[in-house]
């Protein structure tokens, strides 16, 4: 039902733009820095986490504010970012689908929320993944690099940085994809065998199952 349901989404969406639009327009607008990684869930020290180690987060979370009652519009992270840069649900425009073979279209007047940042004189960063699951807008970002930092910025402008860190992306768990399919495949076929050695039909054999 939450998925379906357009108030939760809408409503987080309207205080982040409100808070970003007030900010923006601030006689001394501040700096940004999102902060983003994936598959983490709440697990850090902050939100009660017993056996993680994150001291600086933590200490961060501290000196900040901590947001304990939020969603997440989609399970992976591409039509995540979907919904946290344009403020709708990613099945309202078709990209809720996981690297689906064309991009999402927003719909007309839909702004990215960095966009409307640069219009108010922001300079834009994007650091890591652009995967938005539509083409971004060329007028999102003054730069976009995986190799994007927070040096060298123009003094006469307040910035607003996007930092992406994939220690934690599920990926890490299968670094050389080749070596450890092959390990996989080899534990399968051993544990297979093993069975049917138990069972001990002939007529069976660990290449046929």
């Amino acid at each position: 039902m939450l998925l379906t349901h357009p108030k939760p989404l809408l409503t987080l969406a309207l205080s982040v733009f409100g808070t970003l639009a007030s900010a923006a327009s601030a006689a001394e607008p501040p700096n940004i820095v999102l902060l983003l990684v994936e598959d983490l869930s709440p697990r850090i020290g902050a939100f009660g986490d017993p056996v993680a180690n994150t001291p600086n987060l933590d200490e961060l979370a501290a000196e900040g504010r901590r947001l304990t009652n939020v969603f997440t519009a989609a399970p992976v992270c591409a039509p995540s970012r979907a919904a946290l840069f344009t403020g709708l649900y990613p099945q309202t425009f078709g990209a809720q689908h996981m690297r689906a073979r064309q991009s999402a279209v927003p719909p007309a007047g839909v702004i990215p929320f960095p966009e409307i940042l640069r219009e108010h004189g922001y300079y834009t960063i994007m650091q890591g993944k652009n995967d938005f699951q539509f083409d971004a807008h060329s007028t999102m970002w003054d730069v976009t690099s995986p190799a994007a930092s927070l040096k060298n910025l123009p003094a006469d402008q307040p910035f607003f940085a996007v930092l992406q860190n994939g220690a934690t992306h599920e990926s890490g768990l299968w670094r050389d994809w080749g070596v450890q399919l092959k390990r996989f495949a080899k534990t399968a076929t051993n544990c297979v065998s093993c069975a049917l050695a138990m069972l001990k039909p002939a007529r069976w054999n660990a290449a046929e199952v």
